[in-house]
């Protein structure tokens, strides 16, 4: 084994000028191909159906979802892997193409209701709160905010194909549950509510990818360091590095991103006892829980797959780095319990970081090398060394495996379902409602993109049992008087809008309450536009639902629903107008870039920033707002 090196900044600057010395037009070159495979790869990747077996029964009783059942399950029973696949079986059959009524975006709307952003604003992408129907925030939807941006679709695939799989063995990681591209969110700065989303999933329209994950109720792992104790701290580190040992011998993972904020503390009803191994038992209330994967690697029917551009740091798209993960984290949870004055567990941070280096004190290395993100370039000594041993030099300086909440035999409170026991994927689906004989109807909307489909199959025994439905009838009636109310008021909300105009003086545009003005009513115009493409998708099922059973069975409510007709009708002619309106003000303002920049550079330096992103509104984010409410006019 290589001499082992103190983790300096002069050694780690050392390490990392050898890599641009060796770096050649050789190595950008293979580099460049390797990323290239990769992408073509994980794109066929996302294509697959992973429920193949059971998609189509699942789509064909869809009407029957008992949301209820999908939630509890997936509340009481995440740790079960075959609940977990069974929820993503139920996502994917949504998102899948189907030769329904509705086009898949509609669809995605349909069922998918985004409701607010969560977490921190990031440059690399938002987080969106999601509601399945009625299940409030069953999942998290994250989006990019850069369309080309790549690193989303490496995590949807690391996810899916192979995160996912370490459910049946831990329950340290986050669940992915899906992936599929549709426009922008359109999130409202003031609120962060989402005024809509997903107008179209069409090439041409430049739509982003969208991962569903699993919503964790939790705390984050940056709040606990601020107060936490330093037993809690190391009960939940060690629990960390089982986790990563157990993902890195199964699918040679490591995250190369793993910060306090990528960790979230799921919390538990009860202490619970959680099984590492065979060996190792750990009783809790809180599980850590690993999340975003971007940068991560792992080796899928032995293929490395990982991130590319951060080689220098020691981030290498193929080979795993267990020490990268540790020393990454324990810096950035120092740095952390610094700035909160948590000395305890600073201290314990301390401690451990002697393992890496005994020259310089927590301190120093946490001032010296936060500009490196504390990265921890491809040493010989520290890539030959595993979670196993570092885990044993923490119970040397700890003695972790003496304290009360570690054991290395089972207790009666273990989280883990026997193998043998545990739920199937089946069963599940069962309980959700689905994958039964006899479908049957929760609503018009999916009522009709379901039956339509059975048409286009040609199953006339399941479009009878559709058909014959109690309640069929009522829901009709129901939705008819609640869209015709929704529609009748959308035309008054509609008709009082008024688009504010652009100014033609650049420096009147960059004064901040015109900005503020302007984005406030672009967030209606959203809101707006995507209330009517809600009412538009139910007014054309009720009229199918018309075709289907007659006119004469139905007479009595025809005057309502040409009520709806002229509704819809009233706002095309009047919604569309504005955003034409709102289009020439776009065009207006990149007509202006250079005057835009010449009022910047006017500025005093001070403010040049803030008038730079003011300008990016005008020129960036107005347009592509415009465009994800209605891509057709683009």
């Amino acid at each position: 084994m290589a001499a082992r090196q103190d983790t300096t900044l002069a050694v780690i600057n050392a390490a990392m000028n050898q890599f641009r010395r060796e770096y050649d037009v050789e190595v950008d070159t293979i580099l460049k191909e390797a990323q290239e495979n990769q992408r073509r790869v994980e794109r066929e990747a996302l294509k697959i159906n992973r429920c193949y077996s059971v998609d189509d029964a699942i789509f064909n009783t869809l009407g029957s979802l008992n949301t209820r059942e999908v939630s509890r399950l997936v509340q009481e029973q995440y740790s079960n892997h075959n609940v977990m696949q069974a929820t993503s079986c139920l996502v994917g059959s949504i998102l899948n193409p189907r030769d329904g009524e509705l086009s898949t975006a509609e669809r995605k709307r349909y069922y998918f209701i985004p409701k607010r952003r969560i977490g921190e604003k990031s440059v690399f992408g938002i987080a969106l709160e999601t509601s399945l129907l009625d299940i409030e925030g069953l999942f998290v939807l994250k989006a990019p905010r850069d369309p080309n941006d790549v690193t989303l679709s490496h995590e949807a695939v690391v996810g899916l194909f192979s995160i996912n799989r370490l459910r049946e063995y831990v329950p340290n990681f986050a669940y992915t549950l899906g992936a599929f591209g549709c426009t922008a969110p359109i999130v409202n700065n003031r609120t962060a509510k989402v005024e809509g989303w997903c107008s179209s999933d069409q090439a041409k329209d430049s739509p982003v990818l969208y991962i569903a994950l699993e919503n964790i109720k939790s705390i984050s792992f940056t709040e606990f360091l601020k107060t936490g104790s330093a037993d809690d701290f190391v009960k939940y580190l060690v629990q960390i590095l089982y986790a990563l040992n157990v993902a890195y011998t199964r699918i040679n993972f490591t995250h190369y991103d793993l910060h306090p904020g990528n960790i979230l503390l799921r919390k538990l009803p009860r202490v619970t006892q959680i099984r590492y191994g065979s060996n190792a038992y750990i009783n809790t209330e809180y599980i850590p829980t690993i999340i975003d994967f971007g940068f991560s690697h792992v080796v899928e029917n032995g293929m490395d797959l990982g991130h590319f551009g951060q080689e220098i740091y020691g981030v290498n798209y193929n080979a795993a780095y267990p020490m990268f993960d540790v020393y990454k984290l324990l810096l950035m949870c120092g740095e952390q319990a610094r700035l909160a004055g948590n000395t305890a567990i600073l201290n314990v941070v301390a401690n451990l970081y002697t393992f890496f280096n005994k020259k310089d004190n927590i301190n120093t290395a946490l001032t010296e090398q936060r500009p490196l993100y504390y990265s921890l370039p491809r040493l010989p000594y520290y890539v030959n060394v595993t979670y196993g041993q570092f885990l044993g030099q923490i119970d040397v300086r700890v003695n972790y495996m003496r304290q009360p909440w570690f054991s290395k035999v089972p207790g009666p409170n273990l989280l883990q379902c026997n193998l043998q026991a545990c739920q199937s994927v089946g069963s599940s689906l069962r309980e959700f409602g689905l994958g039964t004989i006899a479908p049957d109807v929760d609503s018009i909307v999916s009522y009709i993109d379901i039956r339509t489909k059975l048409e286009r199959d040609g199953r006339t025994d399941l479009i009878q049992q559709l058909d014959s439905s109690d309640n069929l009838f009522n829901l009709f009636r129901t939705t008819l008087d609640e869209t015709l109310d929704q529609s009748s008021k959308l035309v008054i909300d509609a008709q009082a809008f008024k688009p504010r105009r652009l100014p033609r003086n650049v420096n009147e545009l960059l004064k901040t309450s015109e900005v503020e003005a302007h984005q406030n009513n672009v967030d209606e115009f959203s809101r707006l536009n995507f209330r009517f493409k809600d009412i538009d998708i139910t007014g054309h099922s009720l009229r199918r639902f018309v075709q289907i059973f007659g006119e004469d069975r139905l007479s009595e409510y025809i005057p309502k629903l040409n009520r709806i007709v002229d509704n819809i009708t009233i706002l095309t002619n009047t919604l569309t107008p504005q955003i034409v309106e709102y289009l020439e003000d776009s065009r207006m303002v990149r007509s202006l870039y250079s005057r835009f920049l010449s009022a910047i550079f006017r500025a005093p330096r001070d403010e040049r920033s803030y008038r730079r992103g003011q300008m990016s509104w005008y020129t960036k984010d107005f347009p592509k707002t415009l465009r994800d409410i209605n891509p057709s006019f683009i």
